[in-house]
């Protein structure tokens, strides 16, 4: 989480963030995301979208967070430049050649 935020502060990315189930989402990463944002001082600096899980940076970059029970959510994605799967094991791999496939940033 910590390595991602960095990240997403020093160059203008686009971070997919995902579990198996889109159900789990904002209990677990989201949370996480958010928690750490707030002990390094940076939720004035950023754009939380509660309801469709997306944090947004002043230069650009933009944290979303997806679960992976629709796979048809995948096909509006576009230059992905990170991907990080949380739980990876639970997901199919089909699936994961499918976020592959997505990552074209």
């Amino acid at each position: 989480t910590q390595k991602l935020i960095i990240r997403a502060c020093n160059e203008k990315i686009k971070i997919l963030v995902c579990r198996r189930y889109a159900t789990t989402i904002r209990n677990t990463v989201f949370s996480t995301f958010k928690e750490v944002l707030g002990k390094w001082g940076l939720i004035p600096y950023v754009k939380i979208n509660e309801s469709d899980f997306r944090i947004r940076f002043e230069n650009g970059s933009e944290i979303i967070f997806l679960g992976l029970d629709n796979e048809e959510k995948l096909l509006s994605l576009n230059n992905i430049g990170t991907i990080f799967i949380e739980e990876a094991y639970e997901v199919p791999q089909a699936i994961v050649e499918q976020l592959n496939l997505r990552m074209r940033g």
